[in-house]
């Protein structure tokens, strides 16, 4: 991998912190910022493989489903269906 200079602009503050976090890991400021973006890429591409957990994907599912219907339920609608599918009544 070829290296070129870069030159960022920062507050004081903010490059004081970065400073002070590269001396504490025992790198330089440019091996610090070349691991921060090559682990947000890693992160951002691992994040598009994932698949949704199974609750998530139950919600997603029920989202699809009121998006599908033409007429949308109020709250208190659904919650008189829940109830009454719950409890055997209508």
């Amino acid at each position: 991998m070829s290296r070129s200079k870069l030159t960022l602009s920062a507050d004081d503050a903010v490059i004081l912190m970065a400073k002070k976090q590269a001396r504490n890991d025992g790198i330089s400021l440019s091996a610090m910022f070349t691991s921060y973006i090559l682990s947000r890429s890693k992160m951002e591409s691992n994040a598009s493989e994932l698949s949704p957990a199974p609750l998530t994907r139950q919600a997603l599912d029920i989202g699809r489903e009121v998006a599908r219907k033409k007429s949308v339920k109020t709250d208190r609608q659904l919650t008189e269906d829940a109830l009454n599918q719950k409890y055997g009544l209508s």
